[in-house]
Order: C-alpha cells, then structure tokens, then sequence
C-alpha cells in the first residue's frame, strides 16, 4: 500500500510534468511573501514584500522613538529643564527613530532576508 504523497509524485512524473525548482536568487522576505500570499510569482509577491518592509521599518522607528524619549526622560528627570530642553528631546527622539530603523534593517539584512540592491552607476 502507497502513501498518498508517493501516488501524487507518481502522477506528475507519470504526465510528464516538470516541478518548478525554488530560484534562491529572491531575498528570504520575498519568497516569505510568496508562501503567505500563495502567489508562486516572485514579481507579484514583491510590491507585497515592499509594503512589508516598509511596515517593519515603520515599527523599528516608533520602538526607538519611545525607547529614545524614555531614556531621555530618564536620566534628565533629575536635572532642572533649561530652554533647550525641548530641542534635545526633539533631537534624542529623532536619532532614535533613525537608529530603530537602522537596526530593523542591519537584522533582516543578517537574517538575509533582504540584500542590498547594488547598481552599476556606469552608465
């Protein structure tokens, strides 16, 4: 007695058809997209990704925009407030927001789920 998977493989290679080999070209985020939107098609699953991405970029810059005002908050929360003290709160929560998305990116790009486009500018 056959299991059911050795009898669907034993029908496509009976018909002749070809099983389409996975390309490892696309980024680990893409082919992610592929399998939870079930296209098969690397270029409709890419506009997918991006909006991923940019999610994800999105989330990594709100975490360190409250991180950032947090820790600000912290450690100035002793000290008296002089004038400026809006302006390096404002400042603190920018590089915080920049540097949350910074992360978010540098740990995809280590998981290799996305790689960084390189173009030749000689043209």
């Amino acid at each position: 007695m056959q299991s059911r998977y050795q009898d669907q493989t034993e029908g496509v290679l009976m018909n002749n058809e070809q099983i389409p080999l996975r390309s490892n070209a696309d980024p680990a985020l893409v082919r992610f997209t592929e399998a939870l939107t079930n296209t098969p098609d690397a270029d409709k699953a890419d506009g997918i990704a991006d909006m991923l991405l940019i999610f994800l970029s999105a989330g990594g810059t709100i975490a360190g925009v409250f991180v950032a005002a947090v820790l600000y908050l912290f450690f100035t929360a002793s000290q008296v407030h002089a004038a400026s003290w809006m302006f390096l709160l404002l400042v603190s929560v920018g590089a915080g927001g920049v540097l949350g998305c910074l992360i978010v990116m540098a740990i995809l790009h280590a998981k290799e789920l996305i790689v960084w486009e390189t173009r030749d500018r000689s043209r």
